[in-house]
């Protein structure tokens, strides 16, 4: 977040410094506010150059993360949205977890992934991530890079888009920019049409559904239409999960008890020396299985 901030405000130190340059003396001369923007200046580009090495590791960490969710076989699932969409509402609601929340340009920088067990019982992880924001300076992308990553490589996008906002469409287009830059445009995506509890207009939710096609109508404050959204990434999802019907050795128990940790056993047979299963489980750990 701190990147962020300092690359933003970086640029914007120009105005304030010919501000303060004026109060220096005559001509050919360099007055004190114009020492002060250039060690300004200077302290914010070194703290730049060490917070993107931290940047760096920070990367190379959440790389290894996400090897061992992917080892793990846990589908993902990432929220975006506009800043102050209700993305980080959304997903307290979705796990009851209780990360802060703010109304605040960067006040989610970093990606939360909280996990969760769909009706079919595929386990999932919703990450949370910033904001997009309208045009996104080229220079803030590096900033964004750890948090955009985890959209790359989510199957599937949940897009919160703030009801009640009367740019609406304009901000779905900022975001969908966002996503086609990070050749994220053509994932499967759920429009969510978040704060319906702040309108007032039944008849202005209705067009908006009607322009943002099988949008799902929420309240992430209230928890309003939050099952509709669930059977939603269910349905989506249920390509990620198949039935099996298996034989497992009494040498191989270690693979009864990793079915019973990641799917759902409909039915179980005791044999001599064998353990029969039928149960649902996610694709992933199918191929597994079939290895010998």
């Amino acid at each position: 977040m701190e990147l962020a901030q300092l690359e933003y405000l970086l640029p914007r130190l120009t105005g304030r410094g010919i501000h303060l340059s004026r109060l220096g003396g005559g001509i050919g001369t360099r007055g004190p506010g114009e020492k002060i923007l250039e060690y300004d200046r200077r302290r914010i580009r070194n703290r730049i150059a060490k917070l993107k090495v931290e940047l760096k590791e920070l990367e190379n960490r959440r790389h290894a993360l996400r090897k061992r969710r992917k080892d793990a076989m846990l589908a993902t699932i990432a929220i975006v949205g506009y800043t102050n969409a209700g993305k980080t509402t959304l997903l307290n609601r979705l796990t009851n977890s209780k990360k802060f929340t703010a109304d605040k340009l960067f006040s989610t920088l970093d990606p939360v992934a909280r996990s969760y067990i769909l009706p079919n019982n595929l386990k999932v992880l919703f990450h949370d991530t910033v904001g997009f924001l309208y045009n996104l300076p080229h220079h803030l992308v590096e900033s964004f890079k750890a948090t955009l990553e985890e959209v790359r490589a989510a199957d599937l996008l949940i897009h919160v888009l703030d009801a009640s906002n009367p740019r609406i469409h304009e901000l779905d287009g900022a975001v969908y920019n966002v996503l086609k830059e990070l050749n994220a445009e053509n994932k499967i995506i759920i429009n969510v049409l978040n704060k319906v509890d702040l309108l007032n207009n039944a008849d202005y939710l209705k067009r908006l559904k009607r322009s943002f096609r099988n949008a799902i109508s929420i309240s992430a404050l209230q928890g309003d239409g939050i099952d509709l959204l669930i059977n939603e990434v269910s349905q989506l999802l249920a390509g990620l999960v198949a039935e099996i019907k298996l034989e497992i050795p009494a040498n191989e128990m270690d693979k009864l008890n990793l079915i019973y940790e990641n799917g759902r056993v409909n039915y179980r047979e005791d044999r001599a020396g064998s353990v029969y299963i039928e149960a649902i489980i996610p694709v992933r750990f199918k191929k597994f299985l079939d290895q010998d």
